[in-house]
């Protein structure tokens, strides 16, 4: 996938917030300051897209995941695909 700046808001700790640019880098993301998002969420919406809690389908149906273009829409569900969550749902 491309790179990806999200503006992220983080009201239980403001120093996060702020626009970064995500870059995969060998199976890793390299986070870098950006400027110019290509969308906005939440700090808890983009943790449940990494880890697995919600698909970037529904954040974007829901206006969780607001994303600049439709370009950055399409960009969006490559970067968060459908995938199973990584926390257990039953003990």
């Amino acid at each position: 996938t491309e790179p990806l700046a999200l503006e992220i808001v983080d009201e239980f700790l403001p120093e996060n917030s702020g626009v970064w640019r995500m870059t995969p880098n060998g199976g890793r993301i390299a986070l870098e300051r950006g400027t110019a998002p290509d969308a906005v969420c939440s700090a808890a919406v983009l943790a449940s897209l990494l880890f697995g809690g919600q698909e970037a389908r529904a954040a974007l149906a829901l206006g969780e995941l607001r994303p600049a273009s439709e370009g950055a829409a399409k960009a969006l569900l490559r970067a968060f695909p459908k995938r199973s969550s990584l926390f257990f749902d039953r003990y």
